[in-house]
């Protein structure tokens, strides 16, 4: 029970972590259409926490729905297709986060097996420690400006 409401809780702070990222990228680089493109992530982003909080998810059963793991993250998953691209767009224009892109693609790259085969095989569950090193190389890129 515990780590399905633990899951609940990450997947809506990573949600929040990402807008808040978002939002980072809009004050440090130039951004045409920011506002339409804002409001895009803004409904990904509350559609992930909707979907996250149906009880569809049954969080605290041993065995949740599959297909609503694959539910609830194409909305982040799009919405990390959308900072990869603005940080890789924007990657010469401010050093100290010219491989932000590279960080938040890593860590997707090793978040999507998880979502995808964690069900079938429980040792793909050891891709979250590398996930989780690319947040701590993202949030030092951010300690270091």
């Amino acid at each position: 029970r515990l780590l399905g409401i633990g899951k609940l809780v990450s997947s809506i702070t990573m949600t929040i972590f990402y807008i808040l990222l978002w939002h980072v990228g809009l004050i440090i680089f130039e951004f045409d259409n920011y506002i339409l493109w804002t409001i895009i992530f803004y409904l990904l982003g509350a559609s992930r926490i909707v979907l996250s909080l149906l009880p569809y998810n049954k969080w605290k059963e041993k065995e949740p729905p599959y297909m609503w793991g694959i539910y609830r993250n194409i909305p982040f998953v799009i919405m990390g297709i959308m900072i990869v691209i603005l940080f890789f767009i924007n990657r010469l224009a401010f050093e100290p986060l010219h491989n932000a892109w590279l960080a938040v693609l890593l860590s997707f790259i090793f978040y999507l097996p998880v979502v995808l085969f964690s069900n079938k095989n429980k040792k793909v569950g050891m891709l979250m420690l590398p996930k989780s090193a690319m947040y701590i190389w993202l949030i030092l890129m951010f300690v270091l400006i």
